[in-house]
């Protein structure tokens, strides 16, 4: 007789990451998620490469950290999806977006990039302050900010606010996710960031921040 397969509850948190054309970047990204604290969640890796050799060194790298078998479940959490050929555009708002659609099954939404750090207690932290606040969004109110992610050169500190934060540094509940707006076809990513917790303080969203450095943003 053919195995049933394993119970899987539905998690906590999807952490939906979107890789590019910088594959040694992701591996850190998605150590820094197995060693999160809270433990009930899953990860998408949304490939939006078309280069053979990002996407094979993306792919394989998701396929080893499961074969690790770190977070003990019967199941992997950690899954690949290359988006790039599934979307006419393919960047980290509408790969979210399409597996937001087609998979992710999290009572709350996180998007790391493949060029972001997560302390160990991220998820944790987020979800204490989700419940004790009785929120529906919140946001890191300071991250460490490098180069890529910025026009200066080294880390600094970036203080967020509403109206004012960065994808990465946000966490959201599922239920009140209506999508990105002003994603337009050359919308500049911090921008695009900008609108979305802009969005969320017009619509009233109950909104709590968390004061710690939880996130690093290369």
């Amino acid at each position: 007789m053919p195995k049933s397969k394993p119970y899987l509850p539905t998690p906590d948190i999807s952490y939906i990451v979107s890789a590019y054309h910088r594959p040694l970047m992701l591996p850190a990204c998605l150590w820094s998620l197995a060693q999160q604290t809270h433990r009930n969640f899953e990860v998408i890796v949304t490939d939006n490469s078309t280069d053979k050799r990002s996407i094979a060194a993306h792919k394989k790298f998701v396929e080893q950290i499961n074969e690790c078998g770190l977070l003990g479940n019967p199941a992997p959490q950690f899954v690949y999806v290359h988006t790039a050929p599934k979307l006419k555009i393919s960047d980290c708002y509408r790969s979210a977006l399409y597996e937001i659609e087609h998979h992710a099954r999290g009572q709350w939404y996180s998007f790391p990039c493949d060029d972001t750090y997560l302390v160990p207690e991220y998820g944790e932290r987020m979800l204490s302050a989700a419940y004790s606040e009785r929120a529906d969004f919140l946001y890191c109110k300071y991250c460490v900010v490098g180069a890529d992610a910025s026009s200066w050169s080294g880390y600094r500190v970036w203080k967020m606010g509403p109206g004012r934060t960065i994808k990465t540094s946000l966490f959201v509940r599922s239920s009140v996710f209506q999508g990105f707006p002003g994603i337009g076809d050359t919308a500049s990513p911090v921008l695009a960031d900008w609108a979305y917790s802009a969005s969320m303080r017009d619509r009233k969203v109950r909104t709590a921040t968390v004061d710690e450095v939880l996130v690093v943003h290369n």
